[in-house]
């Protein structure tokens, strides 16, 4: 175990004020009458943030911010680093604008051979995908056996695989899913939670550990940006199907929420961003929860030997 430090680093959203407010108001005119589950969904389509939040611009200043904190945490200490995107055009234009910085970080197109390897860094792009994807969009899309490639080279703590879930529904088309010991049952959803796969999540989390994951990033889609604390069952469930690491993401908005997560959803480790952004709490009074709770920790169940 390592110690592990936040450090906030903002970098803000350009959007005309009066524009932003005349789609306010064209939004509420046009959804008027609706039921705020469905205001809520629309709103998300309407803000277009991937838009903005992939401005060139804004991916130029993280770009240089990132190389810039990556090189002076790699003269302390080595290690890797992971940056999570909105979206996969954002993954493959801040790459773009990083190997701009550092051109020597380039690997080969192919993941384990060529001038990249044994390199001190290189960079890389993890994500799926399709052949209906854009041309320049193809040498990132992993494959399962080129996923597989990049847990042998880097190591399978190298690679993370972030699973996103949802509670399935009355009518959902998946047969047999597997269950919590309460009952629930989840599926993987993609597009930010706007497309359900049918995938069952505990079956599909159990795969990606035997494609090569060495963690598993698991939001809860039902609880991100609730505030109501994460998916306990959801975290239990699966921690008792793999044999890596498991990082609960969604839905914290007080300390005591990362604290259950570890203590009764058996999380290896917490994401946390808003409470932090916000300025509601700060890394002390997190660390000082999970110490409280340090003292009554128990893992819901042990992990499996192997993987089912």
């Amino acid at each position: 175990t390592v110690p592990i430090y936040y450090e906030s680093r903002i970098v803000r959203l350009e959007l005309d004020e009066s524009r932003l407010r005349e789609l306010d108001d064209e939004f509420e005119e046009l959804t008027e009458g609706e039921e705020e589950s469905t205001r809520q969904r629309l709103r998300s389509k309407w803000a277009a943030l991937e838009a903005l939040v992939g401005d060139p611009q804004r991916i130029e200043v993280i770009a240089k911010d990132l190389v810039e904190h990556f090189e002076r945490r790699q003269e302390a200490m080595q290690g890797k680093s992971m940056v999570v995107c909105m979206s996969r055009r954002i993954c493959i234009d801040l790459l773009a604008a990083i190997l701009r910085l550092r051109p020597e970080w380039a690997g080969d197109a192919a993941d384990d051979d060529g001038p990249g390897k044994g390199s001190a860094c290189v960079a890389k792009i993890i994500m799926t995908g399709s052949a209906s994807d854009p041309v320049e969009w193809q040498p990132h899309i992993r494959t399962k056996s080129r996923r597989g490639e990049l847990a042998e080279r880097f190591g399978r703590q190298c690679v993370v695989a972030a699973i996103d879930a949802a509670r399935r529904g009355q009518a959902s088309p998946a047969p047999q899913p597997a269950e919590s010991e309460d009952g629930h049952s989840w599926e993987v959803v993609i597009a930010s939670g706007t497309q359900r796969t049918g995938m069952d999540a505990i079956a599909w989390a159990s795969r990606v550990v035997e494609l090569g994951a060495g963690e598993i990033l698991l939001t809860s889609f039902d609880r991100d940006g609730t505030g109501e604390g994460y998916d306990i069952p959801l975290l239990a469930a699966i921690g008792r199907r793999v044999t890596v690491p498991v990082i609960a993401s969604g839905g914290a908005s007080r300390p005591e929420h990362l604290a259950v997560a570890v203590s009764q959803g058996g999380a290896d480790a917490v994401l946390a961003a808003t409470i932090f952004h916000d300025g509601l709490y700060t890394v002390s009074d997190a660390r000082a929860a999970l110490l409280a709770e340090s003292t009554t920790r128990t893992n819901p169940a042990p992990r499996q030997e192997s993987i089912a």
